[in-house]
């Protein structure tokens, strides 16, 4: 496996991984604002009602640079955490494992265990402070909080199976591919009249193994949760 192999796995897991979040911090954000609402139409008085509805509005205006405020905290993360250290067997502990036995480069392997320390519950609930300012919930930062805590730290175990299963999908599709490359290799050319279409098969077909490695990686989370069937050939 070449440098730019290595190099590929920590930002293919890394795409998953800000997906992911993306994904469920809007949820959340949608949550919260819901919260404020119906909290507004069982208000005890006016002024809480408005109270209420003004702090839905703020979300709403916020959510932008709440946003980039929280990802700004897990990109330098990435890049910045200490590397993880496993304690036992956690889901996170086994992907930690796998991502280290997927590299043998010492520089792909540093990425991938800074990645999982910035996947740590409690990395990802320091993001929540990035959020309460844009979103000013001084006032109600204790249930946002929970919230936060209910929608996005507990559910990181499905954020965790998600990149072990891209660890391993993106691994399949490494492996065909380098397959195919040893295939063209060593190859010989018994019918040369014919070696023209047969070189524009084999070329057909590595530009297809391409796309599919390429299409692994920008692939949504949601068709990352359906079981993938064997290729037929």
């Amino acid at each position: 496996m070449d440098n730019r192999q290595h190099e590929s796995r920590p930002h293919a897991l890394r795409a998953v991984a800000l997906q992911w979040l993306g994904d469920t911090l809007d949820r959340y954000l949608a949550r919260l604002q819901d919260n404020f609402n119906r909290r507004a139409q069982s208000a005890a008085s006016p002024a809480e009602k408005d109270d209420l509805l003004s702090h839905r509005q703020l979300i709403a205006l916020g959510k932008e640079t709440a946003h980039k405020a929280f990802f700004t905290h897990i990109l330098h993360s990435f890049d910045h955490a200490i590397p993880y250290s496993p304690a036992g067997s956690s889901p996170l502990d086994r992907l930690y494992q796998h991502c280290q036995t997927a590299e043998s480069d010492e520089s792909a392997r540093l990425q991938l265990a800074q990645l999982c320390r910035s996947l740590t519950p409690t990395s990802i609930l320091a993001g929540f402070q990035h959020l309460a300012e844009p979103l000013r919930l001084s006032q109600h930062r204790n249930q946002a909080l929970n919230l936060f805590q209910i929608l996005v730290v507990r559910n990181l175990g499905q954020l965790y199976t998600l990149l072990d299963t891209a660890l391993k999908e993106g691994q399949q599709v490494n492996q065909l591919r380098v397959r195919l490359e040893q295939r063209e290799h060593l190859h010989p050319r018994r019918q040369p009249p014919q070696e023209p279409v047969k070189r524009q098969q084999r070329l057909v077909r590595l530009h297809r193994f391409r796309q599919l490695r390429q299409q692994f990686r920008l692939q949504p989370v949601e068709d990352l949760h359906r079981p993938t069937r064997p290729q037929r050939r």
